[in-house]
């Protein structure tokens, strides 16, 4: 029974790796969804502890969240929104653009370190969204669970949840990251899952 119970792990440890590799290879199949070259700003990177026994390196991908008042919804339509619920839709996050620009001139003391990323659109359709933001160089487009206001408009990306924000970064390139660097150029490209990999890390 415990050779059994053995085996029957191992089979489903193997089986997920096969699983996974596939979908990684048909993420990468066909031309890229996007390309996009970020910075340390929309890309954190936090050195783990030396206590840590995880070595791999993981980047975080932040991004501006506009407020309420930024995004200026009625009282009637901010109602709405707290009511509904998290929908599957597709976010757009601009790298920086006029909404990123148009934001930074109000909030100049937080600028230079913010993330140059903005939730700028969002929809139920990928395709629809990516129609509408066709520069695959400066916008991403990520599956998220989303709040929508009564419009079926983002009033505010306070609204996003499960965001796939963490990146793996894998060797050859997270020996980079040991001693970490203070600034990094990191060079992302999407496949057609939406998922990303990196293709290249520049630093100083």
């Amino acid at each position: 029974m415990k050779n059994a119970s053995l085996i029957t792990a191992a089979a489903i440890v193997i089986i997920a790796n096969a699983f996974a590799l596939v979908h990684a290879a048909l993420n990468r199949t066909g031309p890229p969804e996007a390309e996009i070259v970020l910075t340390e700003r929309e890309l954190r990177h936090w050195a783990p502890s030396p206590k840590d026994e995880d070595s791999g390196v993981d980047l975080h991908l932040q991004w501006v969240q506009l407020s309420i008042d930024e995004a200026n919804p009625t009282p009637d339509s901010q109602r709405d929104y707290q009511r509904r619920r998290a929908r599957r839709a597709f976010v757009a996050l601009e790298f920086d653009g006029d909404a990123w620009h148009a934001w930074a001139e109000s909030h100049r003391a937080a600028a230079s370190t913010s993330s140059h990323l903005v939730a700028t659109d969002a929809d139920t359709d990928a395709g629809r969204l990516r129609a509408r933001h066709p520069d695959r160089t400066r916008v991403i487009i990520l599956p998220v669970a989303l709040l929508f206001n009564q419009h079926q408009k983002l009033a505010s990306s306070r609204g996003i949840r499960d965001v796939p924000d963490t990146i793996h970064v894998p060797l050859p390139f997270s020996n980079r990251f040991r001693p970490a660097s203070p600034t990094y150029r990191v060079h992302l490209r999407y496949g057609s899952a939406l998922e990303p990999w990196i293709t290249g890390i520049d630093m100083p």
